[in-house]
This record gives structure tokens, C-alpha cells and sequence, in this order.
């Protein structure tokens, strides 16, 4: 059974004045309205709109909150870390305590900081 996290979609405003502005927006933020978080048994899918990263649960070590604002298939500031294989991805699911406690559930090693939160 796969448990689908989806992110806070950016709002829509109809308050934009100048017409170049209103196609950089969209043109641009189009991707991100499909990004989604997609987690399995095996695997955690980060879907950016733009392409699918698959890591392994296995592979994962530590997760923690940050607030970094690094590029990242995360809509929100309010984010969580997630370290694996030397590597590290950035995402913000809506509900972090239903993510930790169903990620957890299935890797039962991986370190999770929620101090920060």
C-alpha cells in the first residue's frame, strides 16, 4: 500500500499587474503543483513535476527539520531532511508526524530528529 504526502499548493492570486510577470509565473510554477511525496515498502518516490527520484528505505540513516532554503522538491519552508547513501534531499510533507511515524514503521533504524520542530 502506497501513502501519498502531497505538499500545500502555491495559492492562486489575481493580483498581478503586469502581464510578463503573470507568464513567468505560471510557465514557471507549473511543475510544482504535481510535486508529491509517494511512499512504499520499498522505497520513498519524490515526484517534482519535473522528474521522480526513487531512494531505497534502506538506504536511509537520519531525518531532521530544517528551515534551509536550498533548491528542493519542497513547497514549503517548513521541511525535513532526509540523509542517505552520502546524500541528502530536502522535501516538506503536509503531515511530517504521519510521514515519520510511516517511514519509521518500515525502517525501523532510521534516526529521526524532531527537536527542532
Amino acid at each position: 500500500m502506497a501513502v501519498e504526502a502531497r505538499c500545500s499548493q502555491i495559492p492562486h492570486t489575481n493580483h498581478i499587474n503586469d502581464g510578463y510577470s503573470h507568464t513567468y509565473c505560471s510557465t514557471n510554477a507549473h511543475p510544482f503543483f504535481g510535486t508529491k511525496y509517494i511512499l512504499t515498502n520499498e522505497q520513498l518516490q519524490v515526484d517534482s513535476g519535473f522528474s521522480v527520484q526513487k531512494i531505497e528505505i534502506t538506504d536511509i540513516t537520519y531525518i531532521t527539520p530544517t528551515r534551509s532554503m536550498s533548491s528542493a522538491p519542497a513547497l514549503s519552508l517548513d521541511r525535513i531532511k532526509i540523509s542517505y547513501q552520502d546524500e541528502e534531499i530536502l522535501i516538506s510533507p503536509k503531515d511530517k508526524s504521519r510521514f515519520y511515524r510511516e517511514i519509521q514503521a518500515r525502517n525501523p533504524s532510521i534516526a529521526i530528529d524532531t527537536a527542532g520542530e
